[in-house]
């Protein structure tokens, strides 16, 4: 399964980079590179089972509670 979700970057990878480095838009790649390593990391934590921050929990309390909030 590990290897599936490799070869699935790795295909990403091969499909978007090359228009972008012909193209020399390396601002579109920076910030391609930033997305792709977010949901790289959140693939190898939904893989290996770790432990996730949620900033929904700290954020949460802090909010007014008008509108019937149902978080709290």
């Amino acid at each position: 399964m590990f290897f599936l979700l490799i070869i699935i970057y790795l295909l990403i990878l091969a499909i978007e980079l090359p228009p972008l480095v012909q193209n020399r838009w390396y601002k579109e790649m920076a910030v391609f590179t930033v997305f792709f390593l977010c949901a790289l990391y959140m693939g190898m934590v939904q893989f290996y089972h770790w432990p996730m921050y949620n900033p929904w929990d700290h954020l949460l309390p802090l909010l007014p509670q008008e509108h019937g909030s149902t978080y709290r």
